[in-house]
């Protein structure tokens, strides 16, 4: 399945934002990372890439490592969190 239908799903379906949809799939992809990580890999700010992860640590997707390191939930568990 390519990672843009999942990302559209993840929009249509769960009702993320976009960028959420694109951070939770980076970090679901390639492991937990810190807000600096996703800020670079991105192209964000380093504000905007720790709001995103902690909303998504709000709605059930992320678990938080340090104050600013993220890794995200087995999916079958983040798809019944945050739908």
């Amino acid at each position: 399945m390519e990672l843009s239908r999942v990302e559209n799903d993840l929009v249509s379906e769960i009702k993320l934002k976009p960028l959420q949809a694109k951070v939770f799939l980076l970090v679901t992809c390639y492991g937990k990372m810190t807000s600096t990580t996703i800020s670079e890999k991105m192209g964000i700010s380093f504000d905007e890439a720790l709001k995103t992860a902690k909303d998504l640590m709000q709605l059930g997707a992320f678990i938080d490592i340090s104050e600013t390191e993220f890794e995200a939930m087995h999916p079958r568990f983040t798809a019944v969190n945050m739908y």
